[in-house]
């Protein structure tokens, strides 16, 4: 399966069954062919230099944790306005606080609830391991970063992938759509 993503936020990763870069997903490394994604942005009209070095370290394996998501749900105050902001990013993709400054900082502006939104990776849906409390909801969910647009998948249960790899001219986006609503999610271009 897809095992993470870091898009230009990184020059480097690596994969354990213990643990990972943030971006990418710990777990066992099992024998067979392994793909890595580039997806440069744009390439110019005469093609892109680039390099791949992969180095294999063997040692013990590693027991992969289980992840602890965030509740799904919350007391919350009945009906009301609540504050919150769907579209947050962490060192799981590009953004530069990890998910504890994030939760520290949506506690200081008053928020209700944040959703966990990187881009092309759930690898943050088990990093907010007890930030979450009766004063803060925290949802998962993914940016679902294409060539043609960025789509939110906003509440999505924790775990749920949606691929990014496909083009406004694929037809492709109605599947990914209908995905993101079977895990509970709301779409959002």
């Amino acid at each position: 399966g897809f095992r993470g993503w870091s898009g230009g936020a990184r020059t480097s990763f690596f994969l354990r069954g213990d643990t990972a870069t943030p971006g990418y997903l710990a777990g066992p490394l099992r024998a067979g062919t392994w793909h890595i994604v580039l997806a440069p942005y744009t390439v110019a009209p005469g093609g892109l230099p680039y390099e791949v070095t992969v180095t294999l370290r063997f040692g013990e394996p590693g027991r992969t944790p289980a992840p602890v998501h965030p509740p799904q749900r919350a007391g919350g105050r009945g009906r009301a306005w609540y504050r919150g902001d769907c579209h947050i990013h962490t060192v799981h993709s590009d953004g530069r606080r990890t998910p504890a400054e994030v939760a520290a900082a949506a506690r200081a502006a008053g928020l209700d609830f944040i959703n966990s939104s990187e881009h092309n990776t759930t690898s943050a849906h088990g990093a907010w391991g007890g930030l979450w409390g009766d004063d803060l909801l925290i949802l998962t969910g993914e940016e679902i970063t294409t060539r043609n647009g960025h789509v939110l998948a906003v509440g999505t249960d924790p775990g749920t992938f949606v691929d990014w790899r496909y083009r406004a001219r694929d037809q492709r986006f109605g599947r990914y759509a209908h995905q993101v609503r079977r895990a509970g999610g709301l779409v959002v271009p």
